[in-house]
This record gives C-alpha cells, sequence and structure tokens, in this order.
C-alpha cells in the first residue's frame, strides 16, 4: 500500500471486531461502496487516519488494496 503506515493500518484493523472485520470483507468482496464507508464510520476515532485512508481507497474503487489487508488479518 503507498504511501501510509502499514503497522498504524493494522493496529485500527485489529481494534475491530471479528464480526466488524468479516462483514467489512464480504462487503468488500461484492464491491459495495456505501457499506464499505459505512462501516468505516466505526472505527475508533483514534483510528481516523487509518479510516480516512481506507475511506479513500474504497471511493477509488481499490477494494483489492483493502482486501489484501483484511485477508493477512483475517487468514493469519
Amino acid at each position: 500500500i503507498d504511501d501510509v503506515d502499514i503497522a498504524g493500518l493494522t493496529q485500527a484493523l485489529m481494534a475491530m471486531s471479528t464480526d466488524w472485520l468479516s462483514e467489512f470483507d464480504r462487503e468488500i468482496a461484492r464491491l459495495n461502496g456505501k457499506q464499505v464507508v459505512q462501516l468505516l464510520t466505526h472505527m475508533p476515532e483514534e483510528h481516523a487516519e487509518a479510516a480516512h485512508y481506507l475511506t479513500n481507497l474504497a471511493k477509488d474503487y481499490e477494494y483489492d488494496k483493502i482486501s489484501a489487508v483484511i485477508d493477512e488479518l483475517l487468514h493469519s
């Protein structure tokens, strides 16, 4: 992923519940941008930078980049 702190992004996503991550991953697979962005609004304020970055990726239809990070978290 381009110019983002991967460790910070991973930490932000790890702060979310497994159910949230699974739903997030499912909506990414469905290319459901509105739901992806909606789910990102549930990220805690301390992870606002990561949420903003992921929101921008979703709005730019770069689901493959988001999915790569999620897949690593879910399947590690």
